[in-house]
């Protein structure tokens, strides 16, 4: 087995499934072909294809057994970026917006509960929280070790740690 930082482990994942994106391409446009056009060996493409998919899921299995004793704080960041997203969308208009109702003279005022100097202040605050959980994240990937199949790291094209 090979210790890899879990932070590694996720470069990993990502560079896996770049990989397995561009092979299931290959297999795509080259499984039917113009007759006398060349034609990639699909099948041999197909079972590199699975092989990718077997470490991809052993390496996913790895990583969500890692995280497990951080899971409340990426959900809890998770949270507070729906939260973010909800202030950023929310309708602040606020006092007179130069209109009338139909067929009066009675002005359209419209009076929001939440300001929009208090979604900026909530938003600006919230970030912060984010930010000092995602320090808390990095420093865990970088300090927690897994133990992987060297034949994951050589499927990404990542070098091997010697002892």
């Amino acid at each position: 087995m090979a210790q890899v930082s879990l932070a590694k482990a996720m470069k990993i994942k990502n560079r896996l499934a770049g990989r397995l994106a561009r092979l299931t391409t290959q297999i795509q446009q080259g499984n039917s072909v113009i007759e006398g056009q060349p034609q990639p060996d699909v099948l041999a493409l197909w079972a590199q294809r699975e092989a990718l998919v077997g470490y991809l899921i052993a390496l996913k299995a790895a990583l969500a057994q890692a995280t497990v004793r951080i899971q409340h704080l990426l959900l809890e960041m998770q949270e507070k970026k729906a939260t973010i997203a909800l202030l950023q969308g929310l309708n602040t208009r606020d006092g007179d917006s130069g209109q009338v109702h139909y067929g009066t003279t009675q002005k359209i005022i419209f009076r929001a509960a939440i300001k929009q100097q208090d979604v900026n202040a909530w938003v600006e605050k919230l970030e912060q929280e984010i930010d000092a959980l995602q320090d808390r994240v990095d420093l865990y990937n970088a300090q927690t070790k897994l133990d992987l199949d060297p034949a994951v790291l050589e499927a990404a094209g990542s070098q091997v740690p010697r002892d």
